[in-house]
């Protein structure tokens, strides 16, 4: 059509439900029009629904392979491309993919999804594969934008996907968005979530390569809640910023996987889980690659009053050697005196992955400023030009506003990666650590009426020098790192870089305490640092030395623990108290194993 119009398909509208229908070798060019789908409208549900090597071609807002708006139920729906052509490059790596099914929105226009360009009722029981979905502002593999409801029982691509000639596709569904917002399923979502609003359960997103400038994600962007869901194999990329495996930004995921996925942001917030402002609850990722220009973590990178709890980060890589803050867990916590953000991670490990920044790399967080982290462990591999420590490569200890996270409180961490910083600023707890800045208010007086506590568990006093807190804020820390170095011995800790204008050094009084912190001796010589006691290696290899410590059963795992040196994953946070996360990828189901 060179009219345009509204509506436009073989079906214009639909005004009662649609059952059992099937599209075949369908190609619809509508020229200006809006609506547009195999039907233009649909009022009510369309359910068992199959299509394959569909073509729509549009300009105009609200665009779908099956509809361009469905007011009903999505269920049953079936979306291929049976005419999908791979050609791979002459050394396998890399490949041109023509794909059978493909929906296609020209111009300045919004809506584009797989399946429809949006819905407003439950989707379920979907999938899409073979199809190339592109447009510039909002585009998904199912929809453009959410259906403000419950999805459950998705899959969009595939890992083993094979095209006519038996060439595995690497890629089998392609999302482009040319501005914002594209993701795996939902590219858009507004009115925050529960359980029944913008969540999403049981839902795979498998082999997906998705690009917009801003705002990508493996399931949606923002807004959604996302459970027991899997995302692998996928390629996810922001030109600009907010990127994630799940989400960009304010999403929640729980028991949910990103494994084997590249995930990138141009310029900043990066993360396995989402970019910016998300929750992670027993979330697996594994085998990642997460990158940006500033602030790149394992699960999220950038916090904002969010919570990581109960995850694991393995055989990951985090940041790059240009990266401004790049953690194991997270990238960096926003905290300043105006604002009452805070960064809570709980029960969480990084383990055998590479941490990698230009400044500003921790095993767990990149740049920590407050917040509150327990029962964390970490063997990373860290390095950095700037600022590298096992914990966090820069951390503030204390940020003067009226969240009840500001000042830092880190208890049982566990550390034994190694720390490598080419210029300054090297250690196996923190980099570079501040007490941060005394804020005053207009008149000149203590911002809170707290003074600055400058040392490790220093107590805090009011402007009177009354005591108005004396909790114990660090405690419970074990650093055997195998190396610690910089490029000065000067800016070389084996635990921390006490920096501040009274210029302490972790062997310094003022510089503080850490209550039951312990060194392994083979990396200290036998100096008192921070209050510290030395370790050896029989003693980490026994529970009676980690219980004593603080390290409660009820948290972490003591199996593998024996005579000799500890093994790396001897201790290891975990879920469900009693239980043990076993990776049981490559085995067969139904078959038994023995386990050491």
């Amino acid at each position: 059509s060179v009219y345009g119009g509204t509506n436009v398909g073989l079906i214009s509208r639909l005004q009662g439900s649609g059952s059992g229908l099937v599209f075949e070798n369908v190609e619809i060019k509508a020229g200006p029009a809006s609506q547009v789908g195999c039907i233009g409208l649909a009022e009510s549900s369309l359910d068992n629904i199959w299509l394959d090597n569909i073509k729509i071609t549009a300009s105009g807002d609200y665009v779908g392979g099956l509809t361009g708006i469905v007011r009903g139920d999505l269920t049953n729906i079936v979306l291929e491309g049976s005419g999908t052509d791979y050609v791979p490059s002459s050394d396998g790596t890399t490949g041109t993919t023509t794909y059978g099914s493909q929906v296609t929105v020209e111009g300045t226009y919004s809506y584009t999804g797989g399946v429809c360009g949006i819905g407003y009722g439950l989707f379920a029981d979907i999938q899409v594969t073979g199809v190339r979905v592109s447009g510039r502002t909002y585009v998904g593999g199912v929809s453009g934008t959410s259906n403000q409801g419950v999805n459950e029982r998705i899959t969009v691509g595939s890992i083993d996907y094979v095209d006519g000639d038996n060439e595995q596709v690497l890629y089998p569904v392609e999302i482009t968005a040319s501005s914002n917002y594209a993701a795996g399923i939902s590219a858009y979502a507004t009115n925050g979530y529960n359980t029944t609003r913008n969540y999403y359960d049981d839902v795979n997103v498998q082999g997906v390569r998705i690009s917009a400038v801003n705002y990508t994600g493996g399931v949606g962007t923002t807004n959604i809640q996302v459970v027991n869901s899997l995302v692998d194999g996928c390629h996810i990329v922001s030109s600009s910023g907010y990127a994630g495996g799940i989400g960009s930004t304010w999403d929640t995921a729980r028991n949910t996987t990103v494994r084997n996925s590249y995930i990138q942001a141009g310029s900043e917030r990066a993360g396995g889980i989402g970019g910016y402002a998300v929750g992670a609850y027993d979330c697996i990722l594994y085998n990642n690659t997460v990158v940006a220009a500033s602030y790149a973590g394992g699960v999220m990178g950038r916090s904002y009053n969010t919570v990581i709890q109960n995850c694991s980060v393995t055989d990951c890589t985090v940041g790059t050697e240009s990266t401004m803050y790049a953690g194991g867990l997270l990238g960096g916590s926003i905290s300043d005196s105006s604002n009452d953000y805070f960064a809570y991670i709980y029960n969480s490990f990084s383990k055998d992955t590479e941490v990698i920044a230009d400044m500003g790399a921790g095993g767990i967080v990149g740049h920590a400023q407050g917040g509150r982290y327990l029962e964390v462990y970490s063997n990373a591999e860290v390095t950095a030009r700037e600022r590298a420590g096992g914990f966090a490569g820069e951390g503030t200890g204390y940020i003067m506003n009226n969240s009840a996270y500001r000042r830092m409180e880190l208890k049982h961490f566990y550390f034994a990666g190694n720390v490598n910083v080419t210029m300054n600023y090297a250690g196996g707890l923190f980099g570079y650590y501040s007490p941060g800045e005394q804020e005053r208010n207009s008149d000149g007086s203590f911002y809170l009426g707290e003074v600055l506590p400058i040392g490790f568990n220093d107590p805090t006093f009011n402007e009177a020098g009354e005591v108005t807190d004396n909790k114990v804020y660090f405690e419970g820390i074990v650093i055997a790192s195998e190396s610690v170095t910089s490029n000065s011995t000067d800016t070389q800790a084996v635990v921390a870089n006490h920096v501040s204008e009274y210029g302490y050094k972790e062997t310094s009084p003022g510089a503080g305490e850490i209550s039951n912190l312990y060194i392994w001796d083979g990396a200290n010589d036998g100096t008192s640092r921070l209050g510290s006691k030395d370790v050896s290696r029989q003693d980490l290899a026994t529970e009676a030395f980690w219980t004593g410590a603080g390290f409660a059963g009820t948290y972490w795992n003591f199996l593998g623990l024996g005579e000799g040196a500890a093994a790396d994953a001897a201790i290891l946070p975990q879920g469900t108290p009693g239980t043990l996360l076993l990776n049981t990828e490559g085995l067969t189901s139904g078959e038994e194993y023995e386990v050491e």
